[in-house]
């Protein structure tokens, strides 16, 4: 999962309809995807956000782990701290993309599993400022 940072603002994603997962269309997410054997989580994120909205990125330091139970089983998200490389966002597999800021991230409503990691962007925007 990637916390792709560009000028103050984090990149979001709306998810599609999707028969596999009804009820969650709609919902905002961080980009990112499921992890290929042998594929490294940094990997991961540069494959991904290049099929999911044809951009390069460069991976940095790892930014949390979230666990979460859900509906549709249990998931682990690993989030890094990802930078814009080039190309310009196109949602390919998503509804749409934003960019907003870490107080704007409160306007969207996001999966469940996504939520901790939003309250962390959050927090550090908070303790950056003071």
């Amino acid at each position: 999962m990637a916390i792709l940072f560009a000028e103050g603002k984090v990149l979001i994603a709306q998810r599609k309809a999707d028969p596999r997962y009804p009820g969650i269309a709609g919902l905002w997410e961080f980009p990112g995807g499921k992890l290929e054997p042998s594929e490294t989580p940094q990997l991961c994120l540069v494959r991904e956000l290049r099929e999911e909205l044809d951009i390069v990125v460069r991976v940095g330091d790892f930014f949390g782990r979230v666990r979460h139970h859900g509906d549709y089983g249990d998931v682990e998200l690993l989030a890094y701290r990802t930078y814009h490389q080039s190309g310009v966002p196109t949602p390919n597999v998503h509804q749409r993309y934003a960019w907003a800021t870490p107080e704007e991230l409160s306007r969207y409503t996001f999966l469940a599993a996504d939520v901790p990691l939003v309250q962390q962007i959050q927090r550090e925007a908070r303790h950056d400022a003071l």
